[in-house]
């Protein structure tokens, strides 16, 4: 008996289900008739187990063929087990997949890494290609598998001349269902399970690697094979159902699998959520789908990837969007429909044609449309992607430094005892990959105007988590005609970059989060983007939550010193009575539940931020802190307990309130 491991180690922070070796094994069942010869190991062997832990297993069952799927949050990780997998077993057949294995472009990749014997694209169907080397396993004749990449007896890279027919490939039978001896054990601790309805993508976005093949051929899992695992998952009490199509809604039957997703819910209670990507070009059966899962509760907000809303840089990517102003009406539409679901823009920062100017307009378009801006995500170069080819890199004039943008992990705490899971603070040190190339420059912008654009971007992403600035933004705009873009530029010019003065403790505490990026930037020293808030404190931080945290902990100071500062410039002194309003009604770390908040303002802003007519005054409110926390499952506030201003009540503060206070800023206020 042969023994197969394979390693997947996913992104979430809680175990999933084994998607590739339920998919790989059952395949191979179904499709070859020396399957009885082989013995698969752990499905979840990498999911929790150190490295240690994984060498310990390969002792007690020695491997012959180990397969690692490997991405940029997994590759360092891999690759030290693959080498000393290889070490220990030295007749143990590697091999590398994924869309991380950069083979393509490098002559010299086998001789870098000797450890790996295969690597399979990540375009391939990995299904077939892993039948051939199971099959043909002890491999005499590489170029008899189809689609790999090996090293000849000289060490040179050589590919496969045998292709694989992807048109011909016959999907496996609910691949859950025939596996389930190895997975019912540990159902109970699975959060999230995978379904795939499609593979491979229609478009061609330079940026992109989708496993199937991006610019191919769409191929669609069998209906009736789909209904198997959705009853299957849903059966089980699989809480979340992430889909893993690149465009799921790009046909009319995935309508057809959604209402069949909310009927499996119906009948279960589970799945409790859906994750899905969009389908690119078909905003209106995207809405549809998003509409019917948020009927059922199955969404936890509402997602909408633009990467970039420029022509310019739209064509250099050749990313196919539809109309923008159709997008932004079915935004509109859903979150009319659903207003307690919070919206989050996906962006691509840093794309061939940006600049810093680009950065504000988008913020403005984005915020006059009735979005939050979007979520800066750093453009990565993926070696299967078609931007990592030389010609393409030359023609952009692309600068990148062999580090990745620190992740965001939340540590959500329930009744403060931590549950993990994904959702979008502090950083994961696993996401230190010294092979990935992230894009600081172009022909378009420098590395010092990718700090610019990255920073005011994270900035403006904060109010997300404070809608204070917005309501800041939208009196200069009403009244001043100033575009939200100016503030967030002003605000970061003259608080975070340097030239702010750092002798003043908020400037200060500011300028950490431009020095980390800096850092990160020109400094080999420095692998990860992230702020130490405090030397006490339990996490790193990315940027926009710890410009949120900066600002709700100061909150007095800071607005009162800004909205001085923008009254002078603008010569309306109702901005300093706006900064009033502003810093007394947000629940900001001073906020003590036991005294409450009464303060009085010279002008009605309630009135006009529900009116748009400012009234003299005076006026005097009450700040209600029932309303925080309306969907959520926290005690009731305790951050005063600690001592002000300590490491220990700022982490309370994170976990109770920076990322509730958005949408409910204006409900904490009360007239009196």
């Amino acid at each position: 008996m042969k023994n197969v491991y394979l390693a997947n180690k996913n992104c979430f922070a809680v175990r999933s289900l084994p998607l590739l070796w339920c998919s790989l094994k059952t395949y191979y069942e179904e499709n070859s008739t020396k399957s009885n010869e082989y013995q698969w190991a752990d499905p979840w062997i990498s999911d929790f187990n150190t490295k240690e832990q994984i060498l310990e297993q390969c002792q007690k069952v020695p491997p012959h063929i180990f397969g690692f799927s490997v991405f940029v949050w997994n590759e360092e990780f891999f690759n030290q087990v693959a080498q000393e997998v290889k070490k220990q077993h030295p007749d143990c057949l590697i091999v590398y997949g994924g869309p991380q294995s950069n083979v393509k472009y490098n002559d010299n990749f086998f001789n870098e890494n000797p450890w790996i014997d295969i690597v399979v694209p990540g375009d391939a169907y990995g299904e077939i290609v892993f039948k051939e080397i199971l099959d043909h396993y002890p491999i005499t004749d590489y170029e008899k598998i189809p689609y790999i990449y090996y090293r000849d007896s000289a060490g040179q890279t050589c590919f496969s001349k045998i292709g694989i027919e992807k048109k011909s490939f016959k999907w496996p039978n609910n691949i859950y269902k025939a596996q389930e001896k190895y997975l019912l054990p540990f159902i109970e601790e699975v959060a999230i399970g995978f379904l795939d309805t499609s593979r491979g993508c229609p478009y061609k976005c330079i940026y992109c690697d989708w496993g199937g093949g991006t610019y191919t051929k769409v191929n669609k899992k069998p209906f009736g094979v789909v209904l198997d695992e959705l009853e299957w998952l849903g059966a089980n009490h699989i809480k979340t159902v992430s889909i893993h199509d690149a465009n799921f809604g790009i046909y009319d039957i995935d309508e057809t699998i959604t209402k069949h997703i909310v009927d499996v819910a119906k009948k279960y209670g589970y799945p409790k959520s859906v994750i899905t990507e969009n389908a690119k070009n078909h905003p209106k059966r995207t809405t549809r789908i998003k509409e019917m899962l948020a009927e059922q509760g199955l969404l936890n907000h509402i997602k909408i990837s633009f990467q970039n809303l420029d022509d310019e840089i739209k064509n250099n990517v050749e990313r196919v969007d539809p109309p923008i102003e159709l997008q932004f009406k079915n935004a509109a539409y859903l979150r009319s429909r659903f207003p307690e679901l919070s919206i989050k823009v996906e962006v691509i920062m840093g794309l061939p044609g940006d600049s810093y100017q680009k950065t504000l307009d988008q913020i403005d378009l984005f915020i006059h449309n009735g979005l939050p801006p979007g979520k800066p995500n750093i453009w990565m170069l993926l070696p299967g992607a078609p931007a990592f080819d030389p010609v393409m890199r030359e023609k952009f004039q692309l600068e990148t430094i062999r580090k990745m943008m620190s992740t965001e992990i939340w540590s959500v705490k329930t009744n403060f005892k931590t549950h993990s899971t994904i959702y979008g603070m502090g950083t994961e040190d696993s996401w230190t990959n010294k092979n990935v190339e992230s894009v600081v420059g172009t022909y378009s912008y420098s590395k010092d105007d990718f700090v610019d654009m990255y920073l005011v971007n994270a900035l403006s992403v904060s109010n997300e988590n404070t809608d204070i600035n917005q309501s800041l933004c939208k009196y200069l705009y009403q009244q001043h005609g100033i575009p939200p873009s100016q503030i967030q530029d002003f605000i970061y010019k003259n608080y975070i970059k340097p030239g702010a003065e750092t002798d003043d403790q908020i400037k200060a505490l500011f300028y950490k989060g431009y020095q980390s990026m800096y850092n990160w930037l020109h400094d080999d020293n420095y692998t990860q983007s992230d702020i130490d808030f405090h030397e006490s404190f339990p996490m790193r931080l990315s940027h926009p939550t710890y410009f949120t945290l900066v600002m709700l902990t100061n909150a007095k100071d800071f607005y009162k010193k800004l909205c001085q500062q923008l009254a002078d410039k603008h010569n309306d002194s109702a901005i300093v009575d706006l900064g009033i309003y502003l810093a007394n009604g947000v629940l900001d770390s001073d906020y003590n539940p036991d005294l409450g908040r009464v303060f009085t303002t010279q002008h009605d802003w309630l009135k006009y931020f529900q009116t748009g007519v400012l009234t003299p005054g005076p006026c005097t409110y009450q700040v209600d802190d029932k309303t925080v926390f309306l969907n959520q499952t926290y005690q009731d506030i305790n951050w005063h307990q600690h001592p002000a201003g300590s490491p220990k009540q700022h982490e309370q503060y994170l976990y109770q309130a920076v990322s509730q206070l958005g949408s409910n800023f204006s409900k904490n206020i009360k007239l009196l």
